[in-house]
This record gives structure tokens, C-alpha cells and sequence, in this order.
């Protein structure tokens, strides 16, 4: 009995050191990274785990994850231009598809910034007559910045 308990307890501690990568909701396929810059990512993973973001561009950048189990880098960004992908491997792969490279716009306001265009005077015409797949729109829920920081739902 007591050498059953001591598997059990052995098992339930390597489990609970395992976990794996995890970044914020803001990253996600489809996403928009700006252009000629400097590209922030971060997460958490296990502490001291080797972290690499590569974008298929051809630039990779690699960080150890602290004793807080955060990790951070910059990676840099090509001309304006996609789809590319961007993996982030440690103990598991996460990959990131038809990301484009461009212009990043962020708006805030108040409640007319919820507005959309399907409220709007000709809203269904204008609506049917738009063609410009390369525009996209993360829309963030009303949270905290803590919240954000830590992986906030898209809507």
C-alpha cells in the first residue's frame, strides 16, 4: 500500500512540473505584426525552458524561461508582406499561420468605436462591395490590463 502511495505521489508531482507553452489570446493565426520593427512575444512555459520564436521570414530568437516561469522576446520583422508563419517550440510547438507583415493600427475610444459598418448609411452596399482580405481586426473585450497582460479572450 505504501509503495502504491509512493508512485501515485511521485506521478502527481511530475505531472504538475510538466506545462507548456502558453501565450497571450493576442497571438493567433491570421494575425498582423508591424513591419521593419521589433516583434514582442512572450508567454510561459516551464521555468528555465529553452524558448525559440522563429518567423519563416528567416529570423528566429531564443530566451530561457525564468524561475517565474515568463519568458519574452523580440523578434525581428521582414518588409510588408505574407502570409508567413511563426512557431514557438520549447517542450511542445506552437505554430502560428497566414500571419501578414504590415501596418498595425491601434484604435481606442468610446462606445462608437463598437460601431460597425453594418450600422452605418449603406452599410449592407458597402459591405458587399468590399474586397480587401489583408485587413484584419482583433477586437479585445473590455478587461483589465492585467487581464490582457495575462491572455484576455478575443471576441
Amino acid at each position: 500500500m505504501r509503495t502504491s502511495a509512493w508512485i501515485l505521489a511521485a506521478l502527481s508531482a511530475a505531472a504538475t512540473v510538466t506545462a507548456d507553452i502558453k501565450l497571450p489570446t493576442v497571438f493567433a493565426d491570421h494575425m498582423v505584426l508591424q513591419r521593419e520593427t521589433s516583434a514582442t512575444f512572450w508567454g510561459w512555459a516551464n521555468p528555465n525552458e529553452k524558448i525559440n520564436v522563429t518567423g519563416s521570414w528567416g529570423e528566429t530568437v531564443s530566451t530561457i524561461t525564468g524561475k517565474d516561469s515568463k519568458w519574452k522576446v523580440a523578434l525581428k520583422t521582414p518588409e510588408a508582406g505574407g502570409p508567413f508563419t511563426v512557431t514557438v517550440k520549447g517542450d511542445n510547438t506552437i505554430e502560428f499561420k497566414d500571419v501578414l507583415i504590415g501596418e498595425v493600427w491601434l484604435c481606442s475610444g468610446q462606445s462608437n468605436m463598437g460601431m460597425t459598418v453594418s450600422g452605418v448609411i449603406n452599410g449592407t452596399e458597402e459591405i458587399a462591395a468590399a474586397n480587401y482580405p489583408q485587413i484584419r481586426l482583433l477586437g479585445v473585450n473590455l478587461v483589465t490590463i492585467v487581464a490582457l497582460a495575462s491572455g484576455a479572450s478575443r471576441s
